[in-house]
């Protein structure tokens, strides 16, 4: 009883309108009681991933557990919205082709004069469900980039050419992905997909991070939440936080 007191007297004097838990009321029957009895001072009761969530932007890893996925990601009317969403993904990018497909020639005759070497770069990635595609890209590094083994891309890459650094910059190095979203390989907002070296094996970022396979429940795109809301990412830790991004784009997206 006199931790009931002793809660109400807090909440009064400190004129609290907000309690943040990070212990399921539903769990623990002596808290839900102390909680009971707060009701006539008109608090809120918010569990800690949805405060972090509401402050952040993004979700919490740490402090979820299973049963976050299956209370905020079995719903079905999402259905509705990823048909249309491909539809929309569809249309705008076969204007966006008809509008950049002339400056191809262009942009071909640059990345040549600068370097030898492909045009394009097509790379593996994981999409939907875990399916393995080919992205394509206007190829921003010098050849033979990757003769000493598959590694992590940085902001300030040596690798990266001058017409390359531009490209990126301004994401004109991504133009063909488009033909990945005709395909339905890739969407226009969502998770930025990533390289199966990573993703899958022995030391993978499925084996260190915790749920990072739910990310692939959606197709994945040229941008989304954690790129809006990150800097490049280009280690563990980034992928960690960005997956956080990622994560509340997939509890909320909508129209």
């Amino acid at each position: 009883v006199k931790i009931i007191f002793d809660l109400i007297d807090l909440i009064i004097k400190q004129k609290i309108q907000t309690i943040v838990t990070t212990v399921d009321p539903h769990k623990n029957r002596s808290f839900m009681r102390n909680l009971y009895h707060c009701l006539p001072l008109r608090v809120t009761l918010v569990d800690l991933p949805t405060f972090y969530e509401r402050i952040t932007g993004k979700v919490p890893v740490s402090a979820i557990e299973e049963i976050w996925f299956l209370e905020n990601l079995m719903n079905k009317e999402k259905g509705g919205y990823e048909s249309i969403k491909r539809v929309i993904d569809m249309v705008a990018a076969l204007l966006l082709l008809a509008v950049t497909l002339p400056f191809y020639p262009l942009l071909a005759l640059l990345i040549k004069i600068e370097t030898s070497g492909t045009i394009f770069y097509h790379q593996k990635r994981v999409g939907q469900d875990g399916k393995i595609f080919w992205i394509h890209k206007f190829r921003t590094m010098l050849k033979d980039a990757e003769k000493d083994g598959v590694q992590w891309a940085k902001e300030k890459d040596a690798r990266v050419t001058k017409v390359g650094r531009f490209l990126r910059k301004t994401r004109i190095d991504e133009l063909p992905q488009l033909f990945n979203v005709l395909a339905g390989e890739m969407s226009f907002i969502g998770p930025r997909p990533e390289r199966p070296e990573f993703v899958f094996g022995k030391n993978s970022i499925e084996r260190q991070i915790p749920f990072y396979q739910m990310r692939h429940l959606v197709r994945p795109a040229l941008t989304g939440w954690a790129q809006i809301n990150f800097e490049y990412g280009s280690s563990l830790e980034d992928t960690l936080e960005k997956l956080q991004y990622d994560l509340y784009y997939l509890k909320n997206r909508s129209f």
